[in-house]
Formats: C-alpha cells, structure tokens, sequence
C-alpha cells in the first residue's frame, strides 16, 4: 500500500470510528457524507471526496473480519 493510501485509509478509519452513522447512511445522505468528508480531509487534507467514499465503500464491503470496517446501526 502506497504512502497516499496509507494516509487515505487511517483517516478514513479515524473519521467512520468518530461518527455514530452507517456507511450506507454516509454516503446517501448529504449532511452526513460532508461531515464525513470534513473529518477525513482534517486528518487528510489531500483527500478527494470520491476517493474517500470509494474506499469507506471498500473497507465496509470487506468486513471487519478481514480487515476492514466494523457494522453500524442504521
């Protein structure tokens, strides 16, 4: 995993960790995907928003079993 990706997914992981919100509830809501967005880029400045909503979908797909994200709530 490059550097970039590296920072990408640690602020990514930092930011749906700090947040009570489902993935899917991130992503399809506008409040709530900028906010997202807005923790991801203060850990990651560089952060594109479908760069970073690309990878929460990846990590989410993955399962925290493999590595990847925890489930949430609806």
């Amino acid at each position: 995993m490059s550097s970039r990706q590296q920072k990408l997914d640690s602020a990514v992981r930092t930011a749906y960790d700090s947040q009570p919100h489902a993935v899917d509830a991130i992503a399809f809501n506008p409040r709530n995907r900028e906010r997202f967005l807005e923790l991801v880029r203060s850990s990651f400045a560089d952060a594109e928003e479908e760069e970073a909503l690309k990878h929460l979908e990846k990590l989410r797909k993955r399962g925290s079993r493999n590595g990847g994200l925890p489930r949430k709530a609806r």
